[in-house]
């Protein structure tokens, strides 16, 4: 058995997709010209080889011609040309040249597997002195790095390293793999030389890829090929596409009645099926395994299972059914795994009564709809309300998507319009968009105006609103289309303000939930005028009328009126129901296909449902991507194909809805009708920014509400709940029945900042009454998205209008989780009044409930309305010709940092009196007798020069790994400028925020404790300084009795939430035709009780700049703006190698545009290096851990100086574990404690593998018995010392958290000696010692679904770098030596690698669990021996 370098790189596909049986069959396959035949490359693939191989051959004729290639010729007898090679090498003395056509053979010892001839695209040669590098480098027509790339280049690196360190020891080969991509796959305008610019250059480290390619050929793929045949890993269902045995294992999972029968279930889902199907036979005393598979099979896979007529007693589906009704096995599954007892209702869509009450029928079928279309080989509808998909509608719009699958780009979109009104079928509008493969047209532009043209013309032809709705058959289709929008919308580039237009009306009509675009910006008290209080909010009232009016009616008259007459005209535009849209303005035939019937198909492709349902078969996209890659374009041929898919898809919904109306199931199923199509084009900003910035705030609103309905609307999402008592009080206490987990993510709230304090509560789910879940699944989130009830003050009541009462008030009640205990979970309701919402039957019998999701946003109407106020104060200045507001000058494009604007008008006299301070502060830090804490005065060497920076210019940066000291700089920062300005007599007023309110809080007492050192020193060292006296430090806070500071010298902190308010200045209101909107009642009348006082601010500082939007930054802005800039400062702190802000939306990356979409610290930073100011000592770290961190900021060990550069803490514990008598002993801590004299990193492996078929919980309880003997043995040792246990899941939290209250008891935790959270809450904090907890990736089937979440180099970062002494990393073989799909993905590639380098760094020692102690290595035995 042999392999070729590109079937190896390919290994990690089927790898990926738990299927490790195409490798062994292709292995083994005879090469036949039948097989061959039958085993035909996909029409793609030839194209795409077809393109590779051109852009090989343009990239050889360009190093040709500057005379930079020698091309190898292969010897006639070795039949290779590595001869000619070494020659090359060695003669040829030109500091660089290139090779083409190496062919050579691997070493033997390389691999346990036989590798084929290798034969790389070029090797580049450069010479220095007597030292020669050699550079492997393919060319590859991709669009991005892939994994395949990867491997093939890293084992020709590792053949050729291997094959000359013998012979030719001054030759090396490059740590660095290099593919050359074109910039674009236009072949009309590839580049004419290779350079950076012309070449898309993607570079990767092959020692990090090496472990993985190692694995890989001497463990995994040898594994594999001395496997029984029978217990390879397989399967089939989404992954298999294009796989050449697909047909073959088909029929096998046909005929044992695989689990992939149940949906062409993989990965988690698969492991859940067969977790339950191999309990139960363990219950039963049944062999788990099938019968043997003949070995022939290997030889013709297809050919055999074709006629092959053996029968198998085992069948995975027919023990599956046995299972469900067997009430015994039913508890124990849920007892033991409530994960994969979740599971199984939601893959099976079991009716809620069969597993939950424990209500076991005789053997009918009916609780599975999917077991029975799997037994029985038909589609069986599945009788649940599917509320995503209308009963009728009277237009119809489909889109059919071809895309590139090379580069991932859209190259056609067929578009066929049906109209349905009178009963019959026309179509309005049957056309092609698409690009030809010599030249790229504007396909967004051309769909835009489609859609646009066609749209508008059904509404102006319809005598009433019509219905319309927008179809594709896949989720992915409909991504491309909205992520097409949503690029065009947040774009630079639009042409026309017609074409602009078109653009937000498209968004408009086909992004989901659109009455969420004009929500935030349209509160419930502009239109409901019954519920206002006006009083003396009259004036700010009607001037939000005006401008609201002014931009849905794009007027420039200020409209005019009294204010009832404004509302009532709003009202007449926007409606009084700004109520859900429940059905998606796109939606998905195959969701709705999959969530309504259950079919016996392996994978939902648009080719095999029309076959089930009789409708002609479109061609596949396959044959359409070859067609398009053929003609080089649009032919006649490809448009037809393409409108042929979108006719089937007009078919299949027709079909299904007949289907659904001949089972008498069309009113249970599809419960929704579409409403009248309505399009309101709001536009509130000319200017781009703050366009793009106002549409981004609100289209994240939207992904966030669509996620929260679409959980409500699947019986198998809701979370089941049984009324426990008591009557007479709140909270009340329910039994959860079904989907546990679930609950678990509210436990301990967000991590980030808002505005509302520790007295308020979310109440983020409906309790909803399981005789009435429709009235929480039409639920109106966005009129109740901010309700709350104040627990400090009074009682709030759910407050509904009287048709809500009516609808959904007796069934609705709004929940907050207070506490899980096992599977009792205790809540706190509000309800509203009079609405008969009762937790009792008639006949005083507890009711059932359901808890559902509930969308909470207080937070994005500030935001948008903040950035009206922007837009407002940018029409006046232009008006009056002053300069735009400050955000505006400093986010636009066009803004240069270093022009004299953005550099601050006082640095030469600041700068002056700077030095002189750093000079007293120096002398004052090196006087003998002074305690080390008084020292902290002086600006260390990096935090100086980012001082002199920040008064240089008017926007800085302060940038640096954890423990770095940058809330230290920023407090000292802010004190020195107090001082600087105090010398020169002017007031001096400060204001920060950041992302949660730990940060501000850290600020807060780090300024607190400076300026007591300062006091302290007032008289010994200085003369008397007013400022010192009367500085006043004060966190705002978001109530009504809190006073904005009024001191010249200040220093105010608080959420953005809270500096929104304090930014609006009395002195402005005067100047301005619309009294911004944002501003709070409260602070009103703050701002009477100061009439002549200006609340504005010199200097903002952000921290954690890299969690903090750049739209949240833009109302801190507003606390600091002015006409003159030069008088103002910015400064934001972070680290963007730190979790960044999680986005919903994939808005434009283009490098030459500013980030603005993602965090502030990324926006500022780019393109800006010289406001960069980056510090680098380290006041965390020991002198390991610091060097370890550093590696991932500087690439080296060198660069930062760790001030604390003793290991006390581990020398200490070291001492009394060695003459402790009742220390723990055990091996495992033996390890640990010799070793970390040397490092203070250790890396834990569990190594005792579990049962293969052992749950989640099974995994996370094993590592939870670690955590427990590591906490217990190091509170032993040092009872002082603070411990972090850092889990990535919220699961880990919860049983672990249980374990260690359990086993050591809850003091620990309270004390906070012991603190047990997810990465997410830990960022921002340290302690001494940490426990990274990744050891349930020893779980596979979670471990191989999670790879980009587990290896996420942020998520490791903050992982790893909170402790003070020691870390501890609790890992997996499965962590340590994963698939090598982990390389596909940046982030990912750059946290394996940074893994590696802790492992690489750490002690190293396995353990094997409660029940045997530990397994240490042999050299670890042998070292400690010595």
């Amino acid at each position: 058995m042999s392999f070729t370098a590109t079937q190896i790189a390919q290994f990690h596909r089927s790898a990926h997709s738990n299927c490790d049986l195409s490798l062994r069959l292709q292995a083994n396959k005879v090469k036949t010209a039948e097989a061959d035949a039958a085993a035909q490359v996909s029409k793609t693939k030839s194209a795409l080889f077809a393109r590779g191989h051109k852009w090989e051959k343009h990239l050889y004729d360009i190093l040709h011609d500057q005379r930079l290639l020698i091309h190898l010729q292969k010897d006639s007898a070795t039949g290779d040309t590595w001869d000619q090679f070494i020659r090359a090498v060695q003669d040829d003395n030109r500091p660089l040249f290139y090779l083409f056509g190496l062919e050579f053979h691997a070493p033997e010892h390389l691999s346990q597997i036989e590798i084929r001839t290798l034969k790389p695209d070029f090797v580049r040669v450069e010479k220095e002195g007597s030292k020669t590098t050699l550079t492997v480098i393919e060319a590859k027509s991709s669009a991005s790095l892939k994994v395949s790339h990867q491997i093939q280049i890293c084992i020709y690196a590792l053949a050729l390293a291997e094959s000359l360190k013998t012979n030719y020891p001054d030759v090396s080969i490059s740590d660095e793999g290099i593919v050359w991509m074109p910039p674009t796959l236009t072949t009309s305008i590839w580049p004419s030389v290779i350079d950076d610019v012309s070449v898309q250059n993607a570079t990767f480290s092959i020692s990090t890829v090496q472990p993985l390619v190692t694995t890989i050929l001497n463990k995994r793929i040898p594994h594999i090929l001395k496997q029984e045949l029978e217990a390879v890993e397989w399967g089939v269902g989404e992954r298999c596409a294009g796989c050449e045995f697909e047909d073959g294992c088909s029929i096998r999972a046909r005929k044992m009645g695989d689990v992939s029968l149940v949906g062409g279930s993989r990965g988690k889902e698969r492991a859940a099926l067969k977790y339950a199907v191999d309990s139960f036979r363990r219950k039963q005393s049944q062999p788990l395994m099938q019968t043997k598979i003949d070995a022939s099979s290997e030889k013709d896979w297809n050919a055999f299972w074709k006629s092959d007529q053996s029968n198998f007693p085992i069948s995975d589906v027919h023990d599956l059914h046995a299972a469900l009704h067997d009430a015994e096995f039913i508890a124990s599954l849920r007892a033991q795994s409530p994960t994969t007892f979740s599971s199984l209702g939601k893959i099976l869509c079991l009716q809620v009564v069969v597993p939950v009450m424990g209500q076991v029928e005789r053997c009918s079928m009916s609780e599975s709809p999917v077991i029975q279309c799997a037994l029985q080989s038909k589609v069986v509808p599945k009788s649940q309300p599917y509320l995503l998909f209308p009963r009728v509608e009277h237009d119809s719009m489909h889109f059919s998507v071809l895309k590139d699958p090379e580069s991932d780009k859209i190259v056609a979109i067929s578009f066929l319009h049906l109209s349905r009104k009178s009963g019959s079928v026309t179509i309005e509008c049957n056309t092609m968009i698409g690009s030809s493969v010599a030249e790229q047209i504007n396909l967004p532009k051309a769909l835009v105006t489609r859609i646009a043209a066609s749209v508008k013309a059904t509404v102006r032809a319809a005598r009433e609103p019509p219905r319309i709705q927008f179809y594709v058959f896949s989720i992915n289709e409909r991504e491309d289309l909205i992520n097409m929008l949503l690029n065009e919308a947040c774009g630079t580039q639009l042409e026309t303000n017609a074409y602009l237009v078109d653009v937000q009306f498209c968004m408009n009509a086909l992004v989901d939930n659109p009455d969420v675009l004009r929500a935030p910006f349209f509160p419930s008290e502009l239109i409901h005028y019954a519920s206002l209080g006006l009083g003396s909010n009259v004036p700010r009232l009607k001037a939000d009328l005006q401008y609201y009016l002014q931009s849905l009616e794009g007027t420039m008259s200020v409209p005019t009126g009294t204010v009832v007459a404004l509302k009532e005209r709003l009202a007449a535009i926007v409606g009084e129901k700004v109520g859900p849209s429940l059905i998606p303005r796109i939606a998905v035939i195959k969701d709705a296909l999959s969530a309504t019937c259950a079919f016996p198909l392996f994978r939902l492709t648009l080719e095999s449902v029309t076959k089930f349902f009789d409708i002609p078969t479109p061609s596949t996209e396959d044959d359409l991507f070859a067609l398009w890659t053929r003609d080089g374009g649009l032919s006649d041929e490809l448009k037809i194909d393409m409108m042929n898919r979108s006719i089937a898809q007009a078919n299949l919904c027709d079909r299904l809805r007949n289907m659904l109306a001949e089972a008498n199931l069309i009113q249970k199923v599809l419960v929704n009708s579409l409403p009248p199509f309505q399009v309101i084009n709001l536009k509130l900003s000319d200017d781009p920014l703050l366009s793009r910035l106002m549409f981004a705030t609100q289209y994240e609103m939207v992904r966030d509400l669509q996620e929260v309905r679409s959980s409500r609307f699947l019986e198998t999402e809701m979370i089941l709940l049984k009324y426990c008592g008591p009557d007479d009080s709140f909270p009340k206490t329910f039994k959860v029945l079904s989907n546990l987990s679930a609950i678990q993510s509210s436990i301990n709230g967000q991590t980030g900042a808002t505005d509302i304090s520790n007295d308020f509560k979310k109440f983020d789910w409906l309790l909803v009454d399981c005789n009435k879940l429709e009235a929480g699944q039409s639920f109106n989130d966005l009129l109740h998205m901010n309700q709350l009830r104040n627990v400090a003050n009074q009682y709030v009541r759910l407050a509904l209008d009287e048709t809500e009462i009516m609808q959904i008030g007796a069934a609705v009640s709004f929940a907050n989780v207070e506490n899980v205990v096992d599977n009792i979970v205790t809540l706190d309701l509000v309800i509203a009044r009079n609405a008969g919402f009762t937790l009792k039957t008639l006949d005083r019998q507890p009711k059932h409930f359901a808890l559902m999701r509930r969308y909470v946003d207080w937070n994005t109407s500030k935001i948008a309305r903040a950035l009206i106020d922007v837009e407002v104060l940018r029409l006046q200045r232009v008006a009056t010709r002053v300069p735009a507001p400050l955000m505006i000058r400093l986010l636009s494009e066009n803004n240069a940092f270093n022009e004299i604007e953005f550099q601050s008008s006082s640095a030469h006299e600041d700068l002056e009196i700077e030095g002189n301070l750093y000079t007293t502060y120096r002398e004052i830090y090196n006087l003998e007798g002074l305690r080390d804490h008084e020292r902290v005065l002086h600006f260390l060497d990096s935090q100086h020069r980012a001082m002199k920076g920040i008064l240089k210019n008017v926007v800085s940066v302060v940038w640096g790994p954890p423990g770095n000291g940058k809330t230290h700089s920023l407090a000292l920062a802010a004190l020195r400028l107090i001082e600087i300005n105090a010398r020169k007599n002017r007031p001096y007023r400060i204001i920060m925020s950041a992302f949660t309110h730990e940060a501000i809080n850290n600020f807060m007492e780090k300024v607190q404790e400076l300026l007591k050192i300062r006091k302290s020193l007032l008289f010994q060292y200085f003369d008397k300084s007013e400022w010192v006296e009367q500085l006043e430090v004060s966190k705002l806070e978001y109530s009504n009795d809190y006073v904005i500071p009024t001191s010249n010298w200040c220093i105010c902190a608080g959420t953005v939430w809270c500096v929104v308010p304090v930014a609006v200045r009395k002195s402005e209101w005067a100047l301005t035709t619309y009294i911004p909107p944002l501003c709070n009642r409260s602070f009103a009348k703050t701002f009477q009780k100061y009439p002549n006082k200006r609340h504005s601010f010199d200097t903002l500082i952000i921290d954690e700049g890299s969690q903090f939007l750049t739209c949240h930054a833009a109302l801190a802005f507003q606390a600091i703006d002015s006409t003159d800039v030069r008088s103002k400062k910015v400064i934001i702190a972070g680290d963007d190698k730190q979790l960044s802000p999680i986005l919903k939306g994939l808005y434009p990356t283009d490098p030459a545009v500013r980030p603005i979409f993602g965090s502030i610290l990324s926006c500022i930073m780019r393109s800006n290096s010289h406001l960069t100011h980056m510090l680098k000592e380290n006041f965390r770290f020991v002198t390991p851990l610091c060097k370890f961190t550093q590696q991932l900021y500087t690439g080296t060990t060198d660069g930062f100086d760790p001030r604390r550069g003793n290991q006390g803490l581990i020398r200490d514990a070291v001492q009394i574990w060695k003459n402790g008598s009742d220390t723990d002993r055990a091996m495992l801590f033996n390890t640990l404690m010799w070793k970390a004299t040397e490092t203070p990193l250790s890396t834990i492996v569990l190594s005792k593998a579990l049962d293969l078929q052992s749950s989640l919980e099974d995994h996370i309880h094993r590592e939870a018995d670690l955590v427990v003997k590591l906490v217990r043995f190091f509170h032993t040792i040092e009872p002082e010392a603070t411990m972090f246990v850092i889990t990535p899941h919220r699961l880990q939290r919860t049983i672990i958290t249980k374990r260690v209250t359990s086993e050591l008891g809850p003091e620990l935790l309270s004390k906070h000696t012991v603190k047990i959270d997810t990465v997410e809450r830990m960022q921002g904090r340290q302690a001494d010692i940490i426990f990274a907890c990744f050891g349930f990736s020893s779980h596979s089937p979670t471990f191989h679904n999670e790879l980009d979440f587990i290896y996420n180099i942020r998520r490791i970062n903050v992982s790893l770098s909170r402790p003070r002494a020691m870390c501890i990393l609790i890992a997996s073989h499965n962590l340590l030596n994963p698939p090598a799909f982990v390389l596909n993905e940046a982030q990912s590639r750059e946290g394996f690698s940074h893994l590696l380098r802790f492992q690489r760094a750490s002690s190293y020692v396995e353990w094997g669990g409660s029940g045997e102690d530990e397994i240490v290595l042999e050299a670890l035995l042998e070292e400690l021996t010595v």
